[in-house]
């Protein structure tokens, strides 16, 4: 039996925390893990760190509720209890961390730096005004989620030396303890035990569903007529050969054809949304944002500022056929088992 085992674990990233960076996401689950006493495998060299894959990173702003990530554990502890002191000193440490992060302002800061890099980089997404409505909104964030927060499990109140939940525990046990480790807006939702031949979750990313609707007030024309017209409009978008687009980056602006990275977009009445499924590929990834705005420009018409509020619904893997045929896209959750 190998030594080490990987896990595939889904969470979900809501309401004032989506305003959080990406790597600051990573650091919160490098210190959820150890909250939660599990066995995590480390790389060698003099700087060993936590062996952890995100699937698509998610854009600041951006809500979901398919997000995926894996970690390698530890499985030779066949008592199932963990190294007598190894997990007290990781607390330890992990506190010590905490106290100087809070001493520094770090929450703060960290959410004003993820605000204004998401203002600079994603303007069709999460464009705001001034730094004062900045820093107004980064302490309304702070508040909400420092509030919601006091009844977290602390770095103390987590079992020492107790049954170290690697595999010796069920699935459900172990959702559980990441989720008692957890802070409000990242929920966990599953935990699967991934196959030898299993790509990590970076490489097997390609595609993602999104729900992507309007601000109140900062609705298109184009979205305001009858269910009909807007279904139409839709229809006749994804008939174009091509659907050229300028997209900027560090490089300076080139053209790309989004029509491809399509693979199905829909208006769904009821909820006044636009459902799209897009290509989500580190090859050709397609932003929400980027096909909502060249849907609307079609029709002359331009984003405001700030008008999209987007959901990621699921994160999909593609599974390529034994023989003839086209691959089929799974929820990423679908590869593995529970334990």
């Amino acid at each position: 039996m190998s030594d080490h085992t990987r896990l595939r674990i889904k969470f979900q990233k809501t309401g004032p925390i989506r305003y959080i960076g990406h790597l600051d996401v990573m650091r919160f689950f490098q210190k959820c893990v150890r909250r939660a006493g599990i066995d995590i495998s480390y790389t060698g060299g003099f700087s060993p760190h936590q062996i952890m894959s995100f699937a698509a990173p998610l854009g600041v702003g951006v809500e979901s509720l398919g997000e995926y990530m894996d970690i390698e554990v530890n499985d030779s502890l066949d008592s199932g209890d963990a190294p007598e002191g190894s997990l007290e000193k990781d607390l330890e440490a992990l506190d010590k961390e905490n106290r100087k992060e809070s001493r520094k302002g770090g929450l703060k800061e960290s959410l004003k730096d993820s605000l204004e890099e998401s203002f600079k980089d994603n303007p069709e997404e999460n464009k705001e005004g001034t730094s004062k409505e900045t820093n107004l909104r980064v302490s309304d964030l702070c508040y909400e989620i420092n509030h919601e927060s006091s009844s977290m499990v602390s770095p103390k109140d987590t079992p020492v030396g107790k049954k170290n939940p690697s595999l010796h525990i069920t699935s459900e046990e172990l959702v559980q303890r990441l989720n008692e480790a957890s802070v409000p807006g990242i929920r966990i939702v599953s935990v699967k035990k991934l196959p030898d031949n299993a790509e990590n979750a970076m490489a097997s990313v390609a595609a993602a569903e999104y729900q992507v609707t309007f601000r109140e007030g900062r609705v298109p024309a184009l979205f305001q007529g009858d269910a009909g017209s807007i279904q139409s409009a839709v229809r006749d978008f994804l008939a174009l050969p091509a659907i050229p687009y300028l997209k900027e980056g560090k490089k300076g602006t080139r053209e790309i054809d989004l029509r491809p990275g399509i693979y199905r977009l829909s208006w769904e009445p009821e909820k006044k949304a636009l459902t799209m499924l897009l290509d989500a590929s580190s090859a050709g990834n397609i932003k929400p944002g980027q096909v909502t705005e060249a849907l609307i420009d079609r029709h002359g018409q331009s984003l405001v500022e700030n008008a999209l509020k987007i959901l990621r619904l699921e994160t999909y893997t593609a599974v390529e056929p034994e023989g003839k045929g086209e691959r089929k896209l799974i929820p990423m959750d679908e590869v593995g088992e529970l334990f």
